[in-house]
């Protein structure tokens, strides 16, 4: 029995056979052995299916479906369900883990803060010869970016905590549940300075929007909805200390959101 956890790779698929050979190549060839791939096909028109069954047959951690979906995130939930891993890790069908060490590097070389982690991101490269991106963000950085979803292991306690990804967004969805992560003070985050994944200009979400992620009340009130005090003050502090806060008010925040979290962000909002 492996004394590391199992991770759960939660792969949308939707004709995707131009790419998939290559991001199944990035996955099964990882060093780290206690993993499970999961593909949740939308009912492929082209050879996506017959390059999944071919790879699940060499590969019998790969298991699958093929059915209707509502779009991405619908069919990154129906993942979540399947999935038996302490750890979540999602990838586009046409995105590549960096190299054959990614897993081994975050849950082998730093197994005693992965251990303590619940959200652990890192690094990525966009396109093929891109210049490596991605830092470590606040929960004010969230107001204006999200982290490249290819880039971020989410515990499956996330997902319990604080429901899956909303259908109801085409795109940006992640982001949204990531606002959600980081307004909660007590989910322990863990920012590796290492590069995960290469990321796809061409994916789904590199070309569409959603509009909610163009008006910023909305995302404010994303920031703090469901998080009672914790957000809104962590929101304010860092916005206006731009991530300088000293250690003084960053105790007096930690301490007011003890005493007053059991408040919901709807208590709030309405005074205001």
């Amino acid at each position: 029995m492996s004394t590391f956890p199992k991770i759960s790779i939660i792969i949308p698929t939707f004709n995707s056979a131009t790419t998939l050979e290559a991001c199944f190549e990035s996955v099964v060839n990882q060093t780290y052995e206690n993993k499970e791939v999961i593909v949740v096909d939308g009912l492929s028109s082209d050879s996506t299916v017959d390059i999944i069954k071919n790879y699940a047959t060499e590969y019998p951690f790969i298991n699958w479906i093929s059915e209707k979906d509502k779009g991405i995130y619908d069919a990154m939930n129906k993942g979540i369900e399947m999935a038996t891993g302490e750890w979540l890790y999602f990838l586009g069908s046409d995105d590549r883990l960096f190299d054959e060490k990614v897993f081994e590097r975050v849950f082998v070389w730093n197994q005693k803060t992965t251990s303590e982690s619940e959200l652990i991101y890192g690094r990525f490269i966009a396109g093929d010869y891109g210049i490596a991106d991605g830092s470590e963000i606040t929960l004010g950085d969230l107001y204006n970016w999200n982290i490249c979803h290819q880039t971020v292991f989410y515990s499956k306690k996330i997902f319990e905590k604080f429901g899956m990804y909303n259908p109801e967004h085409k795109v940006f969805a992640d982001w949204e549940l990531n606002m959600k992560v980081f307004a909660d003070a007590k989910v322990k985050k863990r920012f590796y300075n290492c590069i995960i994944c290469y990321f796809s200009l061409d994916g789904f979400h590199s070309n569409h929007i959603d509009p909610f992620f163009l008006n910023k009340d909305k995302i404010f009130k994303c920031l703090i909805r469901g998080q009672g005090v914790l957000g809104y003050v962590d929101y304010v502090l860092k916005r206006k200390y731009k991530g300088k806060i000293t250690k003084r008010i960053s105790a007096f925040a930690n301490n007011l959101l003890s005493t007053l979290d059991s408040f919901r962000t709807g208590q709030i909002l309405k005074k205001i």
